[in-house]
Order: C-alpha cells, then structure tokens, then sequence
C-alpha cells in the first residue's frame, strides 16, 4: 500500500480539534497555615533575584533511581512491596535504571528459577514488570556486556520487550566499559575494543528486537575517551548518551561533611562537557548513575542529613547544563548513599537525601529561571522553577550551621502580576549536618512506606514583586508563588497536547492569551528559527517546528510572551476526534483487482464524532488504517505498532504530503481482528510511544 494523499479534514479542522493542558505544579497535602514567625537565631540579610531568563528545562522522570542489577535476585522489585511502591511514587513517576558493577556479573537464565544470585529469569522480569506498573515509572534495562554473549542477551531483551511492554525506556549494554581494563579484559583494552564487542551485542538485538530502544555508553566520568567517540560512531542509533558522576571517592578521609555541601565546580564542568557532545549528535545526554562519594558512599557523610542539602544542588546543576536526567544510585542498607535503605529487599527507611530529592520533586516541572543569591557570602543557593501553569517554584538552600537568612526575593518584572496575593513556603529540616535521623519537611518524617503528611505551609509576607521570607541555618526550603491571572503562554504537541516535547517538522500548538501573529524559535544551540504559523487566534496558534533545530531545551517566542519546550529527535502524536480517543483516521479496502476504496470509521452526529465499525467482510480484501499524527517521520523506519497486543504491519510512516508538519501511518489490518469489538492502537517510534488512539472493528 503506498502513501495515499488523502486529508478527510480542513487545515483548521484537524488542527484546532485539541484539549487545553492542565495546570502545572502542586504541592499535594500541604495546606496554608500562619505566617512565618522571626527567628531568634543570628540573621544576615540575603537577596534573591529571579529573572525571565531561561537556563534550563526539568521535565518527566528527571530525577531518577539507579539500582545493581542484583537486586532482582530479591523481593524488592516485586508488586507485593507496597513500601517500595509508596516511596517510588512519591517521588514518580519517574526512570528507574537497572545496573550497576553487577550486571555484568549476572547472566541470563532463561529456565531459572528465580532469586537467585548472579543470574536473572524471565520471573526476575515479570516482577520488575509489575512493580513498575505499580508506580507507573519506566525502567532503563542494564544487561551483561563483559560475561555473556550476544545470543544470550538478545534472549534476554526480546523477553524483556515482551514482559516489560511500554515501562521499557531503554536497554543499557553493560557497565562502566571504560573500566574494563585489567579486569574483564587485557590492560590494553580501550574503546575501539569497546565498540567491536558493543556492535557484535547490537546486532543480535536488533535481530530479535529490532525496534528496543539504546542508549549508551554508560562510561565512568569518561568524556573524551568514551562518550565523545560513542557519541560519533553510534550517536544516531541511541535514544540517550550516558555517563557517570560522583563527587569523590568514599574511601578517603577528606570525603567529609564540609566536602559535600562544599561548591562542586567537577559536576558543572563534566555537565558542561557531556552537553557539548550531545548538540554534536542531537541526542539528549543523561548521568544514569551518580551519587556522592563512590565506593559506596562515605559512612556517616552519605547517608548524613548533609546529603539531602548537596542533592538538591546537584540535581539543579545537572538541570542547568543541559542533563535530560539523573540517577542517584543505592539499595541495601549500609552505611551509604542510597536514598532508600533496604534489607534483603525490604524496605528499612527513608534515608535523608530522600529527602532532599522529595522536595526537589515538589518543586515540579517546568523552566529553571536565572536566579541568583547574595548572602553576605554564606553558603547559600538559590533556584527558580516556572510551571507551566505560570506558578513560580523557588527553592533556598541554607547550608550555613548558623546564620538565618532574611531573604527579600525580587521576581521578574511583569511575570507574575499576581505575585503578591498568593506565596506560601514549605522547609526541609534536620538537627545537624551530620545527623542520620530526625529531618522532616513541614515537620513530618516521610514513612518507610511512603506515607507523607507535611503540615500546613507558612505564609509569606508580600510586596509587589517583592516576597520575604527567613531561611533558617541547616534549611532548605521551597516558595510556591501562585499563577498568573491570565492565562501563561504553553506550548504542546499538537497531536498530543499531554506531550510537552516537539520533533523537527513537526506540529505544535500555543495557548495563552492575547498572541501575537508571529512565532521564533531558539534551539538549544543558540539559534534562533522563524516557524511557519498553520492557524492563529488570539488564544491559540498552531505552526511547525522548524527544520533543523537542534534538540534539547528551546525558547518559543509570541510577541513579548516566552515559553518553553523540549526538542526530541521524535515527539510522536496521533490526532483524535475532539479529545474523544477515537482516531482521526479511515480505511481504504483493497478489492479483487487492486481496486480501492475509501470507507470511514467514524460520522458527526448530534455535534460529537462516534465510531463506524471497520467491515472487514469478505475475508479476500485487505483492510489498511490511515492514521494522521505529527513528530514520526524522524523514526524513519523505525516505527512499529500493535492492536489489542497484535502486532501489525507498518506499510507507510512518514510526511503526509498535503499539509506542512503532518504524518501519515499506514497499517495493514490483520483478518483475525475481524469482530474485535472497540481496540486500541499502540504506535511506537522505538524512541518513544504516541497516545494511544481506538477505532471499532466489527
């Protein structure tokens, strides 16, 4: 079945049939209480300043867990740990990676029993598969590089396709390869040995899932020797570049408290040098595994109330230069750095830098805005987050044992006109830096099973564009400033307005208020880009990404409005009828002969769109779906889709020809879905999945 040039809708039709995106940040359970009392404790006078600037975007799943990949071989990942689960989805949903040293300790048992030490089952799986369905992440698959063999690990992936299903991010082959000298190999192994072996592994995955997506090469802190040339030989056949990062060696004595709450130059400069490798290959890069003081961790320094203050740093530094992500590495409970203890995989508590990561993660997604702190020269730290509701997160990280900080926050002109009628603060405290128990966030201690009941915010004293607040010695806290009045400017998919990410060439969509006629775009590589507008009202305009925009975090500019919005590689979307999932689509049936036919599956009635069932009577016909969408046509051919759990043939995927920006997918209808009923359509780019449209077969 070729391409058929066939648009069933006017321009306006099919591009306005979208639903408005909800709001942005919340603090879930944290109500309004008093006003901030003042503090009998030494003060200095601070000032934040928080600008329009943008220098980052945090959106899904940017703070992660990284766990080895022994930890199957316990009851841990299972969707009877409803401890585990509660904390996973505080914090979630998010990417959870499975790695570490042990993956390439542990093999592939495909008629094992389960648990057991050094090999991993297909039933280790189906847990892990559970537990994520459980707390609604998506897991990042380590599987053994150095001791196995590439028909062992392509078994291995082509059941983790099937069990894991959607909650598959990715596939990581082995670990830390940059360290395989002198240990797995010859003293004289280095990268070209590396990519030989990586390549063997690939292509017998490729064989049996041609579609899982890659990511690579998973090296520790080694940019230039690794990542650089991994990026350049196989850059365009990865989802993701990855690295790792720890603040120093546990083992040593001047791994202390001081060191770790200390400013961190290594992190901005190794973020710095993995963004630059990344906009060489237009492929987001992420530290897949990170944490303190490798070794495991220094013991009372680690798992010290110190580190719940260094992790909101280093998540924001990592956010500010360009990370797509982390994962802080643990499990078990030693004396460490995991956030969450565990023993034997059960869950023991709450560790503080869980805490920290808590209240990063109440922070929400959105822009970092330019933000900077004066503090008489403590050690403090400042960060700003808009959401997309237009609502203005800041949080102040006190790390000074006994100033409190005065703090007069200066926000930007004109952003938040509401400013002053709505500001509320929550804290993160423990009683010392060194301290292992006693921290809480608006005084409650998070539960080992993930319980959480913070008191009520404080409110803030206001003025104009001026909020103040104290920030107390040892404190980190969190400032939520409401939403403007009206209505901020948003940017989405327009096949999919629950994607906040676009593809090159592909279509988006503006909503705010009072838009001006014309669209630029800045890609993260600094470049600034004219976009076609397909449609434009004062309330919404829908245009295409440019050509070549680089990906990453990009600025869309409205007249005098800014948003901004992720650039992927793909961003695929599927157009429906009114928000109803009923796909904006229809079937061309192929008759004796070659003759074709066009029949629709679906018909306006009553002003609403309801479903025409596919006949797929006589059986001798063949039945081809034509579905629109946007952000696809960067998969190329690799794009896959399934119905009910059937896998369908893919005869076409790519521009539809007609209009600018729009994808057209064509799929061959099996004869044995004949009276399936209502089913629903799973299209997958190997990079990512699109919504999830129905249509009616009888």
């Amino acid at each position: 079945m070729k391409q058929k040039r066939y648009d069933p809708f006017s321009r306006r039709e099919m591009l306005y049939r979208l639903s408005a995106l909800g709001a942005g940040a919340v603090l879930p359970g944290v109500l309004a209480g008093a006003v901030q009392p003042v503090p009998s404790s030494p003060q200095t006078a601070a000032t934040v300043t928080v600008t329009a600037e943008v220098t980052g975007v945090i959106g899904s799943g940017f703070a992660g867990l990284s766990y080895e990949k022994s930890q199957m071989a316990n009851p841990f990942f299972s969707p009877q740990n409803t401890a585990a689960i509660g904390l996973f989805k505080l914090i979630g949903p998010s990417l959870l990676r499975i790695g570490g040293n042990s993956v390439d300790e542990t093999t592939w048992s495909p008629n094992g029993p389960g648990r057991t030490s050094e090999q991993v089952a297909p039933s280790d799986i189906d847990a892990l598969a559970g537990f994520l369905k459980a707390t609604g992440w998506q897991v990042l698959y380590g599987i053994n590089l150095a001791q196995s063999t590439p028909a062992l690990a392509a078994d291995e992936i082509a059941y983790a396709v099937q069990s894991l299903g959607l909650s598959l991010y990715g596939v990581e082959i082995g670990n830390e390869v940059d360290l395989y000298a002198g240990h797995y190999f010859p003293s004289t192994w280095g990268f070209s040995d590396f990519l030989t072996l990586w390549q063997s592994f690939v292509a017998a995955i490729r064989q049996r899932s041609p579609n899982v997506p890659l990511t690579g090469p998973a090296a520790a802190s080694n940019i230039s020797g690794f990542v650089a040339p991994f990026a350049k030989a196989e850059g365009k056949g990865v989802i993701l570049l990855s690295d790792h990062y720890y603040r120093a060696n546990g083992a040593l004595a001047t791994s202390t408290v001081d060191l770790l709450i200390s400013p961190d130059p290594n992190i901005v400069t190794q973020a710095k040098a993995m963004f630059a490798v990344s906009q060489s290959v237009d492929v987001p890069y992420r530290f897949a595994e990170t944490n303190s003081f490798y070794n495991g961790g220094a013991p009372n320094v680690s798992d010290s109330y110190a580190s719940a203050l260094w992790v909101i740093d280093h998540l924001f530094a990592c956010a500010s230069n360009g990370a797509q992500g982390v994962n802080l590495h643990g499990g078990g409970d030693g004396l460490g750095y995991t956030p969450i203890a565990d023993y034997n995989g059960v869950v023991v508590e709450a560790r503080p830098e869980f805490y920290g990561l808590t209240l990063f993660t109440l922070a929400g997604q959105g822009t970092i805005q330019e933000t900077s702190i004066s503090a008489g020269g403590l050690n403090a730290t400042a960060y700003a987050i808009k959401a997309m509701n237009g609502a203005l997160n800041i949080i102040i990280n006190n790390k000074d044992q006994v100033q409190t900080l005065n703090v007069a926050i200066q926000l930007p002109a004109g952003q938040i006109p509401q400013a002053a009628q709505s500001a509320q603060l929550i804290q993160m405290t423990g009683p010392s830096l060194d301290a292992t128990t006693g921290i809480a966030i608006q005084g409650s201690a998070i539960q080992a099973n993930g319980t959480f009941s913070p008191g009520p915010a404080t409110m803030l004293l206001t003025s104009g564009q001026s909020v103040s607040c104290y920030v107390s010695p040892m404190t980190a806290v969190l400032i939520q400033i409401g939403a403007p009045s009206a209505p901020p400017l948003t940017i989405v998919s327009s096949a999919n307005p629950s994607d906040v990410a676009a593809a090159p060439e592909s279509l988006a969509t503006a909503y705010g208020s009072n838009l001006a006629s014309t669209v630029s775009l800045q890609d993260s590589a600094g470049v600034v880009h004219s976009a076609n507008l397909l449609y434009a009202s004062a309330s919404q305009i829908n245009f295409e990404i440019p050509a070549g925009v680089s990906i990453g975090a990009a600025t869309v500019t409205i007249g005098s409005q800014t948003a901004a919005l992720q650039i992927a590689t793909v961003a695929p979307g599927l157009f429906t009828l009114s928000g109803s999932g009923l796909a904006a689509a229809y079937v061309v049936r192929v008759g004796p002969g070659g003759v074709q036919t066009e029949e629709p599956i679906f018909v306006a009635q009553n002003g609403a769109y309801v479903p025409v069932p596919v006949s797929m009577s006589p059986s001798t016909d063949e039945f081809y779906l034509i579905l629109f969408g946007t952000g696809i046509r960067g998969a190329g051919s690799n794009v896959s889709a399934s119905i009910d759990g059937v896998s369908v043939p893919v005869t076409y995927a790519g521009p539809q020809g007609t209009i600018s920006g729009l994808d057209q997918v064509n799929l061959l209808l099996p004869p044995q879905l004949a009276g399936s009923g209502t089913v629903h359509i799973l299209l997958n780019t190997g990079l990512s999945a699109a919504n999830v449209v129905m249509i009616v077969i009888q």
